[in-house]
């Protein structure tokens, strides 16, 4: 018996009921924004694009936007307030 048959038969067609149709970016948070930005511009070919942090006015997180092709990607690392 086909297996992949057997598993088509045991599940009911469904739609997608969260279609996306593309992704504006991506947000990872680091412990080191500035060195997670090098590694990815360094391995991988990423190339800046943004930065915010205490230089820019942005007390509560240091980010660095970094894009390759359609694809973007922020590395934030929060800042501690006390």
């Amino acid at each position: 018996m086909n297996t992949q048959n057997q598993t088509t038969e045991m599940l009911p067609e469904t739609s997608d009921f969260l279609p996306l149709h593309g992704t504006d970016y991506v947000e990872l948070y680091v412990g080191n924004a500035k060195q997670a930005a090098h590694f990815y511009k360094t391995a991988f070919g990423f190339q800046s694009l943004a930065y915010a942090g205490p230089e820019k006015g942005v007390k509560d997180r240091e980010s660095y936007v970094l894009v390759q092709n359609k694809m973007s990607i922020m590395l934030t690392k929060p800042m501690r307030t006390e």
